[in-house]
């Protein structure tokens, strides 16, 4: 089997010059080390004493309730930017990447439809709930 490191399967104008098509073990690596650049997960222990129901009957049910909190902050590119340096050139390709009239590309590039196609609408649906970036449950 061919090795995708050696970009055997890459198209053949990009062929020796990317570790492939697929991310690799040193692509993913970098991808993870970018990630926590960008990342902050903060996490505390909310503590609740709950007193015990009945003072008088000998018995102490008094606990402590924990509550858990994770709040992962990103940075946004703008400050990703800022944070690995980028040059004036850099921050116009940025900028340009972010431009809402190119909205319509990045929803067919990560979701496979267009703002056109009734295909958002299942999307949209699908993140009921999730609150940045966090799943939620609903009451229904």
């Amino acid at each position: 089997m061919p090795s995708l490191d050696k970009g055997e399967h890459a198209p053949e104008g990009l062929k020796g010059r990317t570790g492939g098509v697929l991310p690799l073990a040193g692509h993913k690596a970098r991808l993870r080390a970018v990630y926590w650049d960008m990342t902050t997960v903060t996490p505390w222990v909310e503590s609740i004493e709950h007193d015990d129901s009945d003072p008088d009957d000998d018995v102490d049910d008094s606990w402590t309730e924990y509550i858990l909190h994770i709040i992962v902050t990103g940075q946004t590119a703008v400050e990703a930017a800022e944070s690995y340096g980028f040059t004036p050139d850099q921050r116009t390709l940025l900028a340009e990447l972010q431009a809402p009239e190119n909205n319509d590309l990045w929803l067919a590039l990560l979701y496979g439809v267009s703002a056109a196609d009734n295909e958002i609408v299942a999307v949209a649906l699908s993140q009921l709930g999730n609150v940045d970036g966090v799943e939620r449950c609903l009451e229904k």
